[in-house]
């Protein structure tokens, strides 16, 4: 059995071969992920839908669980202005105003799910799987890629911080976090963070006229 859905879970193997391409000005590019995301669960609640219960039930349990397998699409996502963090007419016990969260699936994200269901099929060709299952149309689920809500760029009106992580409105203060990649990619954003992070201390380093520290050289030594 294959079972294909757009959730998320750690993944053993991967395709990135459509993450870039012509196709890309009609639909958002995505990863493919065979993800090791425990089947029990699912094997579980299709076996009690079907009525099968005692012996048996353990029977086609241990035989599903071990037989089925999730495929998830990772979509990327664009930088649209209308997904933002704005501050709610709510606030807390300190009276601070509450963030509040817009964001909305556009049709071009949503055509990339649907391109990728094709993908879904000719893996289950491939492996000769059956029972293929896809998620529910327009279900979406995060995909745990922690970014945004301090976004760089060169206008303060549109940006949090500029290309180095320093804040527009508070000349001292640097933020060096996934929270300042405008979007989410197909890939994991811990890398391009620390990248980032790396950027702004060479910068800092650089304004403050500090020289990077040289690495020593090691030098090998006898034990007495």
């Amino acid at each position: 059995m294959l079972r294909t859905a757009s959730i998320t879970g750690a993944n053993p193997s991967s395709s990135a071969t459509l993450r870039d391409g012509p196709f890309r000005s009609e639909h958002a590019p995505y990863r493919l992920d065979f993800t090791n995301i425990s089947q029990v669960l699912n094997a579980t609640q299709a076996l009690i839908a079907e009525g099968v219960y005692g012996p048996e039930f353990e029977k086609q349990l241990r035989y599903r669980a071990a037989h089925q397998v999730n495929v998830k699409n990772v979509l990327d996502v664009l930088p649209n202005p209308e997904n933002r963090i704005t501050l709610s007419a709510q606030k807390d016990a300190m009276g601070i105003p509450k963030p509040q969260a817009h964001y909305a699936i556009d049709e071009y994200t949503r055509r990339g799910a649907e391109v990728s269901k094709a993908d879904f099929t000719r893996i289950a060709e491939l492996m000769g799987g059956t029972n293929l299952r896809y998620s529910a149309e327009g279900n979406f689920a995060n995909n745990q890629h922690i970014t945004g809500t301090m976004s760089m760029g060169n206008d303060p009106k549109t940006s949090v911080v500029d290309r180095f992580g320093r804040t527009h409105d508070h000349e001292n203060l640097f933020i060096v976090s996934t929270g300042v990649m405008p979007t989410a990619a197909t890939c994991n954003s811990t890398q391009t963070g620390l990248a980032l992070a790396l950027r702004t201390a060479q910068h800092i380093l650089e304004q403050s006229n500090v020289r990077t520290p040289v690495p020593a050289t090691s030098k090998s030594s006898s034990l007495r």
